[in-house]
């Protein structure tokens, strides 16, 4: 019989054999007994759940969404049908709690927790964690706007009936929520947005086209319209912009006045139901401040772009793992790869970068943990918020590019296997380049990272935290890394008296914050 070759296999009954997950808890959580909560949750999920949601996952990759624009009989109905096994991640989601540990608001490590239970998940979900993202996000926002004290009743009824929906348990009341913002005159630039507001009676109807909407299959949406007065005019750019609560459905699960035109024929998330759609009228609530739709919905994609960076961790964990198990399985020129010391030393150096993106992201959800802890017992704390403003966004654009990078190497070390798409290593190179897209691209992330140190003053917090940290270090380590921070710092302040300069150096500005951040903030966690 000729030669077959064992593939990679994903082991799911060694759980943490990597002490990952140990280590983090111990750098994030305090309390023992808490940490050990944890610790066996998500034991039990990675063994007994995971292999499931494997098996789903696949499914759901195997059976794409498909668009039935008509009934058999002709009445347009725009369903969007996905396979029974996408309908079971969702289900799973929910009795998972993987929004509701985040709000759970006696849990003082919920979020940690979380964002644990999202990163082992991610890689068996088929991309069920970006309705999620954008849930996780919905809730957050709608916390906000319950905060505004002229909120009237109708609208406060409403804000909370949605929230108790997207942050249940129950699969049977659970929700998702989409995010709907880009349209064909603008992506990131959303002050282009077209889409119209009509007021009719207590409520407004919405006209326009929304080019790239995903989560297309949930319950509620939140999205940025233009309010037309009476004369049929409305104001240009960002301030013309408002925030709209939308219900996709009515109670027989029928659109209303959302017209489907297509699913978009994507790189990868080939699982996730993308389209392109119209607004006819849908009904809608305006829920924030009229013209203030950007600062309002700023508290949405600030949840999503540290979903982005749990999820592509994930991914990447995934990935480098079966790059390491194959390379204890595939022989050449009579060794095992892994015992051939360029590939030993290729995956050494793609598990460095991992490491730096997991740290990274983990520090980033401790502030966001932080944050709301401190909202929770009304206390306010500048630094932690200012932390976290310029490392969310640092955060997605460091992890998203890293990843890409090391996927690439990582494909090409299965040599031409990684090239098949039946051995599913490809799809991890096509899904790979989503992270660097959605939830704002390198460029648009690095600007808003300048935005956070010119208008909020982040980098000097950011630089008075590290001085503090670095006086609890060993004094050559601690010397090492004055010097690199302090040259940042200098350069950072040349820089700032010219604008175009300042954009010219962002993307290099901000993966610096980022590697100072894990050296210098991150040096508690320690890999096996």
């Amino acid at each position: 019989m000729s030669f077959i070759q064992e593939g990679p296999r994903i082991d799911y009954e060694n759980f943490d054999k990597d002490k990952l997950i140990t280590n983090t808890l111990k750098w994030l959580v305090s309390g023992k007994d808490t940490r050990q909560d944890i610790k066996n949750d998500l034991l039990r999920f990675y063994t007994e759940v995971l292999p499931l949601a494997h098996k789903w996952s696949e499914q759901a990759e195997a059976h794409p969404p498909r668009h039935i624009p008509y009934s058999p009989w002709g009445e347009k109905i725009d369903e969007i049908e996905t396979h029974e096994a996408w309908k079971k991640l969702d289900a799973l989601s929910a009795t998972e709690g993987l929004i509701h540990l985040g709000h759970h608001e006696q849990n003082e490590h919920g979020r940690i927790h979380q964002f644990l239970k999202l990163f082992l998940f991610h890689p068996d979900s088929a991309f069920y964690t970006c309705p999620l993202a954008m849930t996780d996000g919905a809730a957050k926002l709608i916390k906000e706007l319950l905060k505004m004290k002229h909120l009237d009743t109708d609208k406060r009824t409403l804000l909370n009936k949605a929230y108790k929906h997207i942050t249940s348990n129950d699969p049977e009341q659970f929700w998702t929520s989409g995010q709907w913002m880009t349209e064909k005159s603008g992506g990131s630039d959303v002050g282009h947005t077209e889409t119209r507001a009509i007021k009719e009676g207590n409520s407004y109807k919405l006209y326009g086209t929304k080019w790239f909407t995903s989560a297309t299959t949930s319950q509620m949406t939140f999205t940025l319209a233009r309010i037309q007065d009476e004369f049929g005019e409305t104001i240009p750019g960002n301030k013309g912009l408002s925030l709209f609560y939308v219900k996709l459905r009515d109670d027989d699960g029928h659109l209303q006045g959302i017209r489907v035109r297509r699913l978009k024929d994507k790189l990868g998330t080939k699982a996730l139901p993308t389209a392109e759609l119209d607004f006819d009228g849908a009904k809608a609530e305006l829920v924030g401040e009229q013209g203030l739709g950007i600062k309002n919905i700023s508290h949405l994609f600030n949840i999503t772009r540290i979903y982005n960076a749990c999820t592509t961790i994930g991914s990447f964990k995934r990935l480098l793992d079966l790059a390491k198990d194959y390379s204890n399985k595939r022989v050449a020129f009579q060794k095992r790869l892994i015992d051939h010391p360029l590939h030993k030393r290729t995956l050494n150096e793609i598990e460095i970068e991992f490491e730096k993106c997991f740290k990274l992201t983990f520090y980033t959800v401790a502030l966001l943990q932080q944050s709301e802890n401190n909202e929770a017992a009304d206390e306010e704390d500048h630094d932690t918020m200012a932390l976290l403003r310029l490392l969310t966004p640092i955060a997605k654009l460091y992890t998203a590019k890293k990843n890409i990078n090391a996927t690439t190497e990582l494909v090409e070390s299965f040599g031409g296997a990684g090239y098949i798409e039946d051995t599913g290593i490809p799809r991890f190179l096509r899904d790979s380049q989503v992270f660097c897209i959605w939830e704002g691209t390198t460029n648009i992330l690095s600007l808003d990272c300048i935005r956070a140190i010119q208008k909020e003053n982040a980098y000097e917090v950011f630089y008075k935290k590290a001085c503090e940290k670095l006086e609890e270090m060993d004094e050559d380590k601690a010397s090492e890394l004055k010097q690199r921070l302090d040259k940042l710092s200098t350069q950072l302040k040349s820089w700032s008296k010219d604008p175009d300069l300042m954009q010219y150096h962002a993307r290099d500005l901000s993966f610096r914050i980022g590697d100072l951040c894990v050296d210098i903030f991150c040096s508690e966690l320690e890999f096996s």
